[in-house]
């Protein structure tokens, strides 16, 4: 097996092809001056397992291009098996059409990834796991909340803030992610009887990255909330929700974000928000993004490592 990385997530394909014990390579790419670029893997990888590790992270477009043509490289060179591991699936929140005439990207990338007969894809926390029956080819959605919840445990203990099924309540900040939070929630108590509140959402369809939370159901009176979502960018979903539990008298807000593909701007607001402390992973790498003491990168490098082992015996 060797381990390929492309340009969007570089550490965390190095760590987990140190965990796996295989060797590890990371793609040439030569830039020319009209902004194209090619692809080169440098290494005969005739009749040999290739692990690709590459976010399709910003700028989205870019890596998504240099995922597929490391792909071409690899089918050029007769690789025996190829496996994407996607840890962020760039595109997936376009796997609906919302408005007449657009376009429904994550489909058609999904026809695109099938279409050049790789073996496998895995990722991390789907935007919507119904997405994945659009992939005929095996297709594995890892669940990461079990190193998340246990960091979280850590930090209360840390903290000595006592938390249990009876004055924590789980909150998905909008409809569509109330599945996602009652999967951490289980995880997090090893339960299925815990509280669980949900944010009701309105969307301007018209405008890039503007939503208003506009109800809370569920109670959270003098409750720790931990509200969990799967990727934010500018922040507001979170915030927002954020907002409406204080604002219903919640004790502590607690965030979980997987994939954090924060603007600059939703740095600020969340340091100036009512959020205590925000869990994230490294499944995109965000070195540009200014620190917060706030937020907390967890790696899920193990989790990958232990997938690519299963599924490449």
């Amino acid at each position: 097996m060797i381990v390929i990385s492309g340009s969007s997530n570089l550490k965390l394909a190095q760590k987990t092809a140190e965990l796996l014990k295989a060797e590890f390579l990371q793609a040439e790419t030569t830039r020319f001056e009209d902004t194209e670029f090619k692809v080169r893997i440098n290494k005969n990888l005739h009749n040999q397992t290739a692990v690709i590790i590459q976010s399709i992270s910003r700028p989205a477009s870019e890596t998504l291009l240099e995922l597929l043509l490391i792909i071409d490289s690899l089918k050029r060179q007769s690789a025996k098996e190829i496996i994407a591991v996607i840890p962020y699936f760039g595109f997936s929140r376009q796997n609906i059409q919302h408005l007449k005439g657009e376009s429904v990207s994550f489909n058609l990338i999904a026809n695109i990834l099938q279409n050049l007969n790789i073996n496998r894809i895995i990722t991390c926390e789907l935007h919507d796991e119904a997405s994945s029956g659009v992939f005929a080819i095996p297709f594995v959605n890892l669940n990461i909340f079990e190193p998340i919840s246990n960091e979280i445990k850590s930090y209360l203990n840390q903290n000595q803030i006592q938390s249990n099924t009876e004055n924590t309540v789980i909150v998905s900040p909008d409809q569509g992610g109330l599945e996602r939070a009652r999967n951490f929630g289980k995880i997090f108590f090893g339960t299925d009887s815990f509280h669980l509140a949900v944010t009701e959402k309105k969307r301007n369809l018209e405008a890039v990255h503007q939503s208003q939370a506009v109800q809370i159901y569920g109670n959270v009176t003098n409750k720790i909330c931990i509200i969990v979502d799967d990727v934010s960018t500018s922040g507001q979903t979170l915030i927002h929700s954020a907002n409406l539990c204080i604002q219903a008298n919640a004790d502590k807000i607690i965030a979980v974000i997987v994939h954090k593909d924060f603007t600059n701007n939703a740095i600020a607001e969340i340091n100036n928000s009512p959020i205590m402390s925000l869990f994230t992973t490294d499944t995109i790498a965000r070195n540009d993004l200014e620190e917060s003491d706030k937020i907390k990168t967890i790696s899920i490098t193990q989790v990958l490592a232990n997938a690519i082992t299963e599924y490449t015996k």
